[in-house]
Parts: structure tokens; sequence; C-alpha cells
């Protein structure tokens, strides 16, 4: 059962699907809602034609300058920002990999606000909670197209409550 509705666009009617075989659409928990390429060029600097696929999220390109200009972040900034200037200069420092990216979609309430979903990736899995408590797991080295819910299975249970707790240190 798909929690989160599917939503009909102008795109629907040209059979055009920008997500690929993803699952989902901008704003939505799913990857074809914020799966992205990233693309960097910096002649002399950044080897041409390499490849990576270490977790990092638009947060993470503010230490990731900061550090290619070789300036501190500046005290009180960009907290959850992590650099990932390593990866793309030869020469830097080795940094701490990120484990986790959180990703919320908020509503405005009367008294406040709340959230619709909030998700947790990791390298491998994605756990997606929504407000009404239900979750769903997948495992995105093996299910990128989301397909495969594993929230049912007995054996995942510690994985899924391990991943909301992190959640709930994260979030805002």
């Amino acid at each position: 059962m798909e929690v989160y509705p599917p939503k009909k666009t102008g795109s629907d009617k040209y059979n055009h699907h920008s997500s690929s075989e993803l699952r989902g659409y901008k704003g939505s928990p799913y990857e074809g809602g914020h799966r992205v390429p990233f693309i960097m060029r910096y002649d002399g600097v950044i080897p041409a034609g390499e490849k990576e696929d270490s977790l990092i999220g638009l947060n993470d390109v503010f230490a990731t300058l900061c550090d290619m200009a070789d300036i501190q972040v500046p005290s009180g900034q960009a907290h959850d920002s992590m650099s990932f200037a390593d990866l793309i200069m030869p020469d830097s420092l080795n940094h701490d990999r990120r484990r986790s990216l959180g990703i919320w979609r908020m509503l405005k309430l009367n008294y406040g606000a709340d959230f619709e979903f909030e998700a947790l990736m990791t390298t491998q899995f994605k756990l997606i909670h929504y407000a009404n408590a239900t979750v769903e797991l997948y495992d995105l080295k093996n299910d990128l197209g989301e397909k495969v819910d594993l929230s049912s299975y007995p054996f995942h249970k510690k994985r899924i409550k391990s991943m909301k707790k992190i959640l709930s240190k994260i979030g805002p």
C-alpha cells in the first residue's frame, strides 16, 4: 500500500517521466523526489571522469567550498555541513563520511508546524516515517526504484528503531 499519494502532473499526459525508473516526484519522500546527480568541474584540480557514490547533501557544499578555499567555516554557521573536498581534490585531508542524511516535509498548522513525513537515508537503506506513524523501509543498494517495502520483515525491526532514533536526534 502506498501511503504517499501519487501525484498526477501535466507530464503524465505526454508520458514524460523525468525521474526515470525512480519512484516519486519532487517533494515526495522517494528517490525520484530528491536524488539528483551532482557534477563538478575544476580543471587541473578535480580529476576528469571520476565517479563517486558517497552520500552528500546540498548543505555539504558550504563546508566543501570553504575547505577548497582553505578557510574555516565561520563560527556558528553550517553546523550540519560536512566537507567532501577529499573526494574531489586528491591532495585534501581525509574527512569523515556522512553516514546518514535526513529529509523532512513539514506542514504548517494553525498552532505551529508538524511533519508530513521524515526520512533517513544511509548508504544502503532509507526509512520513511509518516505523521500517521506508518513506516516504510527500502534497500537502496538492491532496490533503487523503492518497489519492495521491507518494514514488515521482523529482522528489520531493530534497524527501523535505530533509524527512527537517529531521526529524532537530527530532526527539526
